[in-house]
């Protein structure tokens, strides 16, 4: 049985007239999914859209850098930079789909770095490569997790 997620998703796909529109589209459907499950839940305290967060941030650039979502660490002074990425679930999530990302992050403002992303696959090895080298926490969050969420 197709899951909730599984058929939003299906939905947005063919509904959206490109990859710029697809992505923009499912960077909302991130947000909800870190406003609403319960485990997102406790571990952060807001979530932005980068270019809402950047506004009262003055060092960050107001354009896309490569951060999609900025959430608030539970009991930190710290932020959570996070990439949403809207592949197939065959795609291989390489290390130039994430440079960007690991570059705009790479601030002490940011103390955890969060993939979540629709592809099914591992990531490259250049990719890992790249997060296991990475002084910060990290987590992906994968396509399996977004159909099993509440």
């Amino acid at each position: 049985m197709e899951s909730s997620f599984s058929k939003a998703l299906s939905q947005i796909r063919l509904n959206s007239k490109n990859e710029k529109e697809l992505g923009d589209v499912f960077e909302k459907m991130c947000k909800i999914f870190f406003e609403n499950d319960p485990l997102q839940k406790q571990q952060f305290s807001k979530i932005w859209h980068y270019k809402d967060w950047s506004k009262a941030n003055k060092n960050y650039s107001k354009s896309d850098i490569g951060i999609d979502l900025v959430a608030k660490i539970n009991g930190s002074d710290k932020f959570c930079a996070i990439q949403c990425k809207c592949y197939q679930s065959e795609h291989t999530i390489s290390k130039s789909d994430i440079d960007s990302f690991i570059s705009a992050s790479s601030t002490d403002d940011f103390g955890r770095l969060i993939l979540i992303d629709t592809s099914s696959q591992d990531i490259g090895i250049n990719a890992k490569k790249v997060f296991n080298n990475l002084e910060k926490k990290y987590q992906r969050i994968q396509l399996n997790e977004l159909q099993e969420s509440r």
